[in-house]
């Protein structure tokens, strides 16, 4: 009894519309980033800086992984089952989102904590 098999093409194809897919899920997430970083609201607390997302950020999560799970169904119909199936696009987009946010992130967080100063 063998816990893998291996035999046969254990790969699928990934076709010119994957890596179309993929190139424009990660720009997608890049912009969504950006977004995320500009919403983001710091304070500074006796512990240190805290930073949170208003819920227009909560929004923008939840529409961007629902609009991921609607375009893996439309993928799947159109002959994209790479992109459709695997998890690691997903996450790779996830990833660039977290991306995306850092320079944000990182600049406001240098400039804004000095007016912004709440103890909570």
């Amino acid at each position: 009894m063998y816990l893998l098999h291996l035999q046969g093409p254990t790969l699928p194809t990934i076709r010119p519309l994957d890596v179309g897919v993929l190139v424009a899920e990660l720009l997608a997430g890049v912009v969504v980033g950006c977004v995320l970083g500009s919403l983001t609201q710091f304070s500074r607390t006796a512990t240190g800086l805290r930073y949170r997302l208003p819920v227009i950020g909560l929004a923008l999560w939840i529409g961007f992984i629902a609009v991921r799970v609607l375009v893996s169904y439309v993928l799947a119909g159109l002959g994209a089952h790479w992109t459709a199936a695997a998890a690691a696009s997903f996450l790779l987009v996830l990833g660039t989102i977290r991306l995306g946010q850092l320079p944000f992130i990182a600049i406001r967080s240098q400039t804004s904590v000095g007016s912004q100063t709440t103890a909570r």
